[in-house]
């Protein structure tokens, strides 16, 4: 006899992500229970044509009344609870059917947090209770970040809550699907509502820090990391994250010295967490104590990824691709550019989906080697029959200012209609580079609306009117630009890229700036921050 297992998820005008979700637990549940709490799009009706119940929900700011809502709902014996952004992984199905046999309470799974687009190693993995029995005692506490095993163990002491190696696999941190800054101010409205009733809670204070750093207000958020360090059991199993979010926070304001301190700390509690021990050499980095940031990434690479349990939450990669790129950064502060090349081949071997290296192995040779030599080379990490690997060295040489070179690999590809908007996007940026505006304008032009260059390629539109001296021009383009956050991290970029080269261009009259020196590495941590717009 089969047994009933029901899925339950929560939703709000999700018609872009829902089926993906529903396609991947429709051949394995016997009832999948939709809660929707007032979509304005198709998302009720998605849900009905994969064989869901759909109920209405009025929502009341409270994460876990929403999810025990689809609990009463639910008539099968088991429940696997979902959120839309989120699929289970096809290869999985079949153990997790296993595990409905077993004499378990319910399992934790690990949710797969992808959180690089077009990059699937980038994943901070963290386990969570998804997987339990439908009692009607077993009920959600806590209105943001609801939890369930508390409460589980609380009616069964004994009650079996197992590991499994079931995987979930979550988008919603991806910048594709980041969700809205109205979104992040709810969650916070909800978190400060928890601690002002549960003043001394530490993992309701970790929460409320948490939301403070999605939002960007560091000091706040090391405000509440503080309190829940302080407050919080060491051998709980989120206890150990508090210490990565912190030194995050402390990092993102340049407080090197104090980041430092809490990680010697916590890592005489939790010596094996890798994340910690990769943070450590970033704030060595920063603080330009180079060997020492050296020490700390051979030692991530020694290690291998934090164990999941005893922890939380860990990323793998600091164990891999990203420890090697992070070893070449600093082989780059130390000018050993041989030792910054083979890190950065190493890093783009353990995840050919990261391309980020190769643009700074060409940006290294061609400072040393002839133009054509280093075009060589780096063909060799592509295959030139592709027409989106032709583009890509395209930018990669139009990145570090070789114009020509760029160009050269672009006529390869101008007839062909699959990558006709990057093309005219990259030329645009060639001629806008050289200052030749009016060439630049017709490519720009060119990218269509719906293209994920047209945002940039709107505003290098902008810039070439501004420089032409046709302002108002320039107005309009950006009036009509969407005002997303992207837009505007877009522009601060673009102009933080000006002040670069001015900056630059300072430092070369004067050389011993202590000032001009400072500026310029504020400007570059914040075009950093913002992320590569080519």
């Amino acid at each position: 006899m089969t047994t009933k297992l029901t899925a339950c998820l929560i939703v709000k005008d999700e018609e872009e992500l829902l089926p993906s979700c529903l396609e991947s637990i429709r051949d394995i549940c016997t009832e999948i229970i939709v809660v929707d709490t007032g979509s304005k799009d198709k998302t009720k009706e998605i849900a009905r044509s994969f064989g869901a119940k759909v109920y209405d929900y009025q929502w009341q700011d409270d994460f876990a009344k929403a999810r025990n809502f689809s609990l009463e709902q639910a008539t099968g014996e088991w429940i696997l609870y979902l959120d839309a952004d989120e699929t289970l992984l096809s290869e999985d199905k079949e153990k997790l059917k296993d595990m409905l046999t077993t004499n378990a309470q319910g399992y934790f799974v690990r949710i797969l947090n992808l959180t690089e687009d077009n990059n699937p190693l980038a994943v901070e993995t963290s386990i969570s209770l998804r997987l339990f029995r439908n009692r009607e005692e077993y009920r959600f506490t806590g209105s943001l970040h609801e939890q369930i095993a508390a409460n589980i163990l609380e009616i069964e002491p004994e009650a079996k809550l197992l590991q499994s190696d079931i995987r979930i696999l979550h988008s919603g941190y991806l910048t594709s699907v980041v969700s809205s800054k109205a979104k992040k101010e709810r969650n916070l409205a909800l978190a400060l509502k928890q601690v002002e009733g549960n003043p001394k809670d530490p993992f309701m204070l970790f929460n409320l820090g948490v939301e403070y750093l999605r939002l960007k207000d560091y000091p706040q958020s090391v405000l509440y990391f503080d309190q829940a360090k302080k407050l919080g059991n060491p051998k709980a199993m989120w206890y150990s994250k508090i210490y990565k979010s912190y030194v995050l926070a402390l990092l993102n304001q340049s407080n090197w010295q104090e980041a430092l301190k809490l990680l010697d700390e916590g890592l005489e509690i939790y010596p094996d967490y890798t994340d910690l021990v990769f943070l450590q050499g970033i704030a060595y980095l920063y603080n330009d104590q180079y060997p020492r940031a050296v020490g700390s990434f051979y030692q991530c690479l020694t290690m291998g990824p934090a164990p999941i349990p005893p922890y939380g939450s860990a990323e793998a990669a600091l164990a891999g691709y990203k420890a090697h790129y992070a070893l070449a950064q600093t082989y780059e502060k130390l000018n050993k550019l041989a030792e910054a090349i083979i890190q950065y081949q190493q890093c783009f071997q353990k995840n050919s989906h990261y391309l980020q290296p190769l643009y700074h192995i060409a940006g290294i040779l061609l400072k040393h080697e002839e133009d054509s030599a280093v075009s060589e080379y780096m063909e060799k990490f592509f295959n030139t029959e592709n027409p989106n690997h032709l583009v890509f060295l395209a930018d990669i040489f139009c990145s570090n200012d070789e114009l020509e070179l760029a160009r050269k690999y672009l006529s390869l590809v101008q007839d062909d209609k699959t990558v006709t908007n990057q093309v005219n996007y990259l030329l645009g940026l060639c001629y806008l580079k050289e200052s030749q505006y009016e060439k630049a304008m017709p490519h720009l032009k060119a990218v269509s609306s719906g293209n994920r260059f047209y945002i940039q390629a709107q505003i290098y539109l902008a810039y070439c009117f501004l420089n032409l001296g046709k302002n108002e021009e320039a107005e309009k383009v950006l009036d009509a630009l969407p005002a997303t956050q992207n837009t505007y991290a877009f522009l601060a970029k673009l102009f933080m890229q000006e002040a670069e080269k001015l900056l630059k261009e300072g430092l070369e009259l004067y050389p011993e700036s202590k000032l001009l020196q400072k500026e310029l590495t504020l400007v570059q941590k914040g075009i950093k921050q913002y992320g590569s717009i080519t």
